[in-house]
């Protein structure tokens, strides 16, 4: 890094810089535009149409090691953030010539800190016209350079992330797809495999709406088993502590609570009979246990189960998860029982 550059301001004071706020009113104007250009993010000065500095914002003269006082009625391109690079000081000076005329340039800048330091900037130079349409200011302004580099790198990371899940979930709906045309009646395939692609796309709603993070279980639930698995409200109860599921796991466990959800509402409608449904989870440990109960009603210790719901809740979901399932009966109730390891489920903690 090379040495700062010293050099000085010269000493010319612009009659508008002096006359540009010469009332209350006008007093009140500048502090107001004080106030929005501090707490911009860039960098913004506000100059009369010959380019000469009437206002600049707190950060710019910060790392200028300037004060307003010094800054105020000089021409801008004799700034110290430029006071490094000849080629910058004369490009800024031709910008603001142009800007007067009506025309806005841009580039990006090598701006140099009065502790010697160096950034680049994304730079511009605008006209600003008053009510009137005549030029009477001009306006340079930038932003840190890596500022717009970690928002790039933040899109590129989230439009990496939605290429995996969107692989992911087509490999799912392709797998869909395929047991259930394999099991289904001819005239049921596309009625079956349409309902398994909502039950999907609304869990992937869930985690895109938390910018891809964690999907909360209990909203996951909800949403499975009462929107998407038809069964009534008033009918299920959800209990369990707080628990954020990955992604993956969401689609997976999303899945066979919307199959759960849909056998017990078939199964509620041709019995006729009352019934309520129950899910809760609870967290051991390092393991995760959960339960889906169906209770009232003379049972048989396993429901009947169509192929593809069978193949969830027997062995795509334990599989994904790397737990177990079991189907459990007693004292007038049964329940699908799912056991892994916590780590498997949750999203991870980020020290």
């Amino acid at each position: 890094m090379s040495s700062p550059v010293t050099r000085s301001f010269s000493p010319i004071q612009s009659p508008q810089a002096q006359t540009a706020f010469p009332d209350e009113s006008g007093a009140l104007n500048a502090r107001l535009l004080r106030g929005v250009m501090d707490e911009a993010l860039g960098f913004s000065a506000l100059c009369d149409a010959d380019g000469r500095i009437l206002t600049v914002d707190r950060k710019s003269l910060e790392l200028g090691g300037l004060t307003l006082e010094e800054a105020r009625g000089q021409y801008y391109w004799e700034g110290p953030w430029w006071a490094h690079d000849e080629a910058a000081r004369t490009w800024i000076h031709e910008a603001c010539r142009a800007a007067a005329q009506g025309e806005t340039r841009g580039r990006e800048l090598h701006a140099q800190l009065g502790d010697g330091s160096q950034l680049w900037i994304d730079f511009q130079v605008k006209p600003l016209r008053d009510a009137d349409g005549v030029i009477r200011h001009i306006v340079p302004s930038g932003i840190d350079s890596s500022v717009l580099l970690e928002h790039r790198a933040r899109i590129d990371t989230l439009l990496g992330e939605v290429n995996h899940r969107t692989k992911n979930l087509l490999a799912i709906v392709q797998s869909v797809a395929r047991h259930i045309a394999a099991h289904t009646a001819p005239e049921d395939v596309a009625m079956e495999i349409a309902r398994r692609i909502g039950s999907l796309s609304a869990t992937q709603d869930l985690f895109i709406a938390t910018n891809w993070g964690g999907v909360d279980l209990a909203k996951l639930a909800h949403v499975q088993l009462v929107e998407f698995g038809d069964l009534p409200e008033e009918l299920v109860e959800i209990d369990g502590e707080r628990v954020e599921l990955s992604p993956q796991t969401a689609q997976t466990l999303g899945l066979a609570l919307f199959e759960l959800g849909c056998g017990g509402a078939a199964r509620l409608n041709a019995e006729d009979v009352p019934r309520r449904f129950g899910l809760n989870w609870r967290i051991e440990g390092d393991q995760f246990h959960l339960r889906w109960t169906e209770v009232d009603g003379e049972m048989e210790p396993r429901p009947p189960l169509n192929p593809f719901s069978a193949l969830v809740l027997d062995q795509m979901t334990p599989a994904a998860l790397y737990g177990s399932t079991a189907w459990e009966s007693g004292e007038g109730q049964r329940a699908w029982a799912l056991d892994c390891p916590l780590s498997k489920i949750t999203v991870p903690v980020l020290d």
